[in-house]
């Protein structure tokens, strides 16, 4: 009777293992990498058909490597065949579309002189996915970061202090890095006087933890006024609060110099820009 419990309770360990998401093997590191025990989760993430999961002791896990990827995980197994360190890897499998699993294996014995490791192995191919997809959506921004003519800088109220985010800033100077930002400008004779209590309110505004939305003109790189619009936006710390400010630059200059011609300094069109005098 404690014979047939026995193996009732071993033929439930086992269903409990081919139920478990993913998969687990054993598998002697020898002249080939085969395994000795190989759950059908595991069967199925290295793509083995039915036929295949029934003589997988006759298999070389290499072989269910991607091409691509043979090489690299190859190379691994040979390492740990002497340090019989932990495995922690990914790599693709020789299937149909790009499957991705992730492998987790210990040391656990000798078996002669061959060592003995036992693996959990997951599928990682949506999260594999979703970081490729990040990382080109990145790749993306930062080319229209690094092209784009908008000059950006970033202002923590809590030290008075700005750091340039783009390769220049107001009208093409070099970074700023700086505390006390706003006489820092003024001292360098960046914005033209008459638009000094513009800057000062801003930053004003900004320890208040309001984003200022205003026209200022800035003296360019080749010592000329430009109008620059000057906009912010606040970042959230984890509790909600206003930690920093990005503020972008962008040149007005043209289209300001156009509606001044056509409407002189006509209030109603300055006015969206919280300006009330140009001179």
């Amino acid at each position: 009777m404690k014979e047939v419990q026995r193996k009732v309770n071993e033929g439930g360990a086992f269903l409990s293992i081919n139920n478990l998401p993913g998969g687990v093997g054993v598998y002697e590191l020898g002249d080939t990498i085969k395994a000795t025990y190989l759950s059908r989760g595991l069967a199925k993430l290295l793509g083995y058909s039915s036929a295949e999961y029934h003589i997988y002791t006759e298999l070389h896990l290499l072989d269910a490597v991607h091409p691509q990827d043979r090489k690299r995980i190859g190379s691994l197994f040979s390492r740990i065949k002497k340090s019989h360190r932990e495995i922690d890897t990914e790599f693709r499998i020789k299937t149909e579309g790009e499957h991705w699993i992730r492998l987790l294996g210990r040391f656990a014995r000798f078996h002669g002189q061959f060592p003995v490791y036992y693996f959990v192995a997951s599928d990682t191919t949506e999260a594999h996915q979703s970081s490729v997809l990040l990382e080109q959506q990145n790749t993306r921004l930062h080319f229209a970061f690094t092209h784009s003519t908008l000059e950006m800088w970033e202002y923590h109220a809590a030290t008075d202090r700005v750091t340039t985010l783009s390769r220049s800033i107001l009208g093409g100077h070099p970074p700023i890095h700086t505390s006390d930002p706003a006489t820092y400008v003024l001292k360098q004779e960046l914005i033209h006087p008459s638009f000094e209590q513009t800057l000062k309110q801003d930053f004003e505004d900004l320890e208040r933890g309001i984003a200022p939305d205003s026209i200022l003109r800035v003296k360019n790189k080749h010592g000329l006024y430009r109008y620059l619009r000057c906009s912010y936006s606040f970042l959230k710390d984890n509790e909600g609060n206003n930690s920093s400010a990005i503020g972008v630059f962008q040149d007005v200059h043209d289209e300001i110099e156009t509606r001044l011609q056509v409407l002189g300094k006509n209030k109603a069109f300055f006015a969206a820009f919280n300006l009330d005098n140009m001179k």
